[in-house]
């Protein structure tokens, strides 16, 4: 006997094969997926290489929370204390980089651990604490038994005196700097130049100062301001004049308001005279250092890849 089917019942039995085929597939199990040390950190490499600083330093710690006692365990830490000092937060980065050089076995530094070492110099220096960064050097330089590395301490510590300006002090430490390595870095002439700069004096303050207490603007002429200089020399005169000639036809009071403005103008000539001298030698001063980095200076940029350390430099000629 053959049943009739309507429609309804032919579509209550496609929906229920429907669903028990979808619960027989999804019902399987689903392979876990594996993160290896080394995908993990290709994963946070590609971050650091396309600049994303931020979120490469939340996969290498994602790396180190996993792998701590992998051997790419320091590198991801050196890493994570170049995308801190790219962000510009050098306290962040002074931390990382320090946990590089945590457990170092003796005053020997591999080529990773130097480059932490010196990262935190500039870490220091950005900080405003250029004592400190000139300390860690001076330390580097009495302790480490490497050469190479004694050399790269003395010529940081050159480069680190040449832009505060202290020209002598940056000649003392290119002279230490190891015969080798001062001819391939042309460290001879550079010293020179130093020399020259340190008996190259600017502007003397009490010499503007002077000036312009004797005749109001003249400490702007001595130090090349000759738009301030002759406003100065206007405002005082007329000042003066006013006070002159109010006392000469007995207004007491006139003149002593006069007298009392021009004084306020004097004061300030002189003292801007001051500062006027301070800021041409600062201008002088930046103007040399960066005329010094354009023809002898090298630009160096660490960083780690696979066991090595790789330092990137121009060299200008």
């Amino acid at each position: 006997m053959k049943l009739p089917l309507n429609r309804n019942c032919v579509g209550c039995m496609i929906f229920v094969l429907t669903i028990l085929t979808l619960t027989v597939v999804f019902s399987r199990p689903v392979p876990a997926l594996e993160i290896t040390p080394e995908s993990q950190f290709r994963f946070a490499k590609r971050y650091f290489e396309k600049g994303d600083h931020y979120r490469a330093i939340s996969e290498f710690n994602r790396f180190l929370f996993h792998f701590s006692g992998h051997e790419k365990a320091l590198e991801a830490r050196y890493n994570i204390g170049l995308c801190r000092f790219r962000i510009k937060e050098y306290d962040e980065a002074l931390q990382a980089f320090g946990s590089v050089l945590e457990n170092i076995a003796g005053p020997e530094l591999s080529k990773l651990e130097e480059d932490a070492y010196f990262m935190m110099v500039d870490c220091r220096i950005k900080l405003e604490s250029r004592d400190a960064g000139v300390g860690m050097l001076e330390k580097l330089i009495e302790i480490s038994p490497q050469p190479a590395v004694k050399d790269r301490a003395r010529y940081k510590l050159m480069w680190t005196h040449i832009e505060s300006g202290l020209w002598k002090a940056a000649h003392d430490a290119a002279l230490r700097i190891s015969p080798g390595k001062r001819a391939a870095y042309r460290i001879d002439p550079l010293a020179d130049e130093l020399l020259k700069a340190d008996a190259a004096h600017g502007k003397r303050r009490w010499v503007a100062g002077g000036l312009s207490s004797v005749i109001p603007g003249l400490g702007y002429v001595y130090t090349n301001r000759y738009n301030d200089a002759l406003t100065a020399f206007l405002l005082n005169g007329a000042l003066i004049l006013a006070a002159w000639e109010s006392f000469d036809e007995g207004h007491e009071a006139l003149g002593g308001v006069f007298s009392l403005i021009e004084l306020g103008f004097y004061s300030g000539t002189v003292y801007g005279s001051i500062n006027a001298a301070n800021t041409y030698n600062r201008n002088k001063t930046r103007k040399l250092i960066k005329s010094i980095e354009r023809r002898y200076g090298i630009v160096f940029s660490g960083e780690a890849s696979g066991n090595k350390v790789c330092a990137l430099f121009s060299l200008p000629f």
